[in-house]
């Protein structure tokens, strides 16, 4: 046994050497004739070994700074944005192996909308609607969330990915809310040409970045209600984004505002409008009546584009339409605080579902004015028929210049009350004036020049026995962050305000008709000294005879 172990050892030993002086007696270096028998495939090949040890990483980064060509390093990532926190799915395209020149071919025909994705979240999933013979998905894990995602241990192939949950919305000061629209899926092959975009690739990559972009949408919601008082119409305009990640396919598939009005105003019939603007404002194009629903539930007004509609928008303004914009007006109907807000639904075609975006709150404010009219000698003493006009002033004065026609004030009090400027205290001596504009607030912000400063309260009819105001009552409403509301009403006997219900009472003393002072024109002294005359006249007359017939 010992012989033969040797003998072995001693023939492998001389077949070594021979192998090693035959290399030698060729010329060829022992070194070089040992790597001739390794079998590592030259970089520029796949490797099929990586199979199960390859990786995808998404980075996200919402409002890029610019858009650079992709290259799936981690480099990619200089000047993208401010890092957000999303969610990814990402699901194994079966069906095509990308190991081989003929799959890979197929897999380059593959694109992403030809798949739909459903729900959201880790619940998501991935339907193939292409054409491509033999191919599906498999899920390759519930969803990742977070700025910086890696799916680790992949299989070399194509990969549909995801972002099953958008960033999370940002809430504003001014009650509006930045919302993301989810990134478009897309597909990425692990591994892909490294440095193929720029140089010319000559390896593969099997560690790829990718960085999918998120863009803020934001809504505003604006008023202008300037010196519009209850029964006039106020305007409402509300805009909203264009998501600026629209699919290069799709385009925008779904645009619609949803605006629950407020219960004191009602939608104004044929008022709205809906306008495309551009990047500085201008106004691309106005939407015809066909490329748009209007409906009016519960006093919830929604304006949807029709596919007329999106379809006009996607081949006229998809490049250039940054804003759509929709204007209406509605009817006044009562006093009191009037808050609103405006939700936009947009969806970029991507197949991630649709993006609402609420609007900032706008506010307007009308207040109530209760005129009181009582007998200044006797304040338990109501007077009815006291009638009264306003008049709004610019200059906070009450002058003559501003007692004009233009300046005269009507309101009108609930949907069916008919619309007047002239008010009448009933048999309790009161009147309720419904719905004046607050004096220091208008379009959703202070004052503006046009706004009336006060209204001049006119006493236009005196009650029956008592005398004429004889100036102008100035009123001051205004809003205030403290209380809400407050108001003065100058030379009234007596102010009280309600401010929860924006109302101010103003109780107005009248003086007893003076008429009585002045000497009498008439009655029974006048008669007794005309008898006296007539009596004097006629004994004159009587005297004057007599002495006649004497002569």
């Amino acid at each position: 046994m010992k012989n033969r172990s040797y003998k072995v050892r001693s023939v492998a030993a001389a077949a070594i050497m021979g192998l090693t002086l035959t290399t030698s007696a060729l010329g060829v270096p022992a070194a070089l004739a040992a790597d001739s028998t390794t079998t590592t495939a030259p970089a520029s090949l796949m490797d099929p070994s990586k199979d199960g040890q390859a990786s995808l990483t998404i980075h996200k980064f919402a409002n890029p700074e610019s858009e650079g060509t992709p290259t799936g390093n981690v480099g990619d990532a200089t000047g993208n944005g401010t890092a957000v926190s999303a969610g990814f799915t990402i699901w194994k395209i079966t069906g095509i192996d990308i190991k081989t020149n003929e799959g890979l071919k197929a897999a380059a025909q593959l694109k992403a909308s030809d798949f739909t994705i459903s729900g959201s979240g880790a619940s998501a999933t991935a339907t193939y609607n292409g054409t491509i013979p033999g191919v599906g998905v498999e899920k390759v894990g519930t969803e990742h969330n977070g700025s910086e995602i890696t799916f680790g241990g992949l299989d070399l192939a194509a990969y549909l990915v995801s972002e099953t949950t958008a960033p999370a919305a940002v809430s504003n000061p001014d009650g509006s809310v930045t919302t993301y629209a989810a990134a478009s899926n897309f597909i990425a092959f692990v591994p892909m040409t490294q440095n193929n975009a720029t140089t010319g690739g000559t390896e593969w990559n099997y560690d790829v970045h990718a960085f999918p972009k998120n863009y803020s949408n934001q809504a505003e919601k604006e008023v202008e209600d300037t010196n519009a008082q209850v029964g006039d119409n106020v305007t409402f305009t509300v805009s909203g984004e264009v998501p600026r990640n629209l699919d290069p396919t799709n385009g925008l598939t779904k645009f619609s505002f949803v605006d629950k009005l407020d219960s004191k105003v009602s939608y104004v019939a044929d008022t709205a409008t809906v306008k495309v603007l551009g990047s500085d404002g201008t106004v691309l194009g106005t939407l015809d009546a066909a490329d748009y629903t209007v409906t009016n539930e519960s006093n919830t007004l929604t304006v949807t584009l029709t596919d007329a509609g999106l379809a006009k928008f996607n081949s006229s303004w998809k490049t250039t339409g940054k804003k759509i914009v929709l204007t209406f007006d509605v009817t006044v109907n009562q006093a009191g605080e009037l808050t609103n807000t405006a939700d936009v639904v947009s969806n970029n075609g991507s197949g991630s579902g649709d993006t609402t975006t609420k609007t900032n709150t706008t506010k307007s404010y009308w207040a109530k004015v209760n005129i009181v009219k009582q007998a200044a000698d006797d304040q338990t003493k109501k007077l009815a028929g006291a009638e009264f006009q306003v008049y709004g002033s610019l200059d906070d004065t009450c002058t003559d210049a501003d007692l004009v026609d233009g300046n005269k004030i009507s309101t009108k009090s609930g949907t069916d009350a008919a619309v007047t400027d002239t008010w009448t205290t009933d048999s309790n001596g009161q009147v309720t004036i419904n719905g004046l504009h607050v004096n220091n607030w208008d379009d959703n912000s202070t004052v503006s020049d046009e706004q009336y400063k006060a209204y001049c309260l006119v006493e236009t009819k005196a009650p029956a026995g008592y005398e004429l105001l004889a100036q102008p009552i100035k009123l001051t409403l205004n809003r205030t962050p403290e209380t809400d509301f407050t108001g003065t009403a100058n030379n009234a006997a007596a102010v009280s305000v309600d401010a929860t219900n924006f109302e101010l009472t103003a109780t107005i003393d009248n003086l007893k008709d003076t008429t009585p002072n002045l000497p009498l024109t008439g009655g029974a002294g006048v008669g007794i000294l005309a008898a006296l005359g007539a009596a004097i006249v006629a004994l004159g007359a009587w005297f004057a005879r007599r002495s006649a017939k004497n002569s």
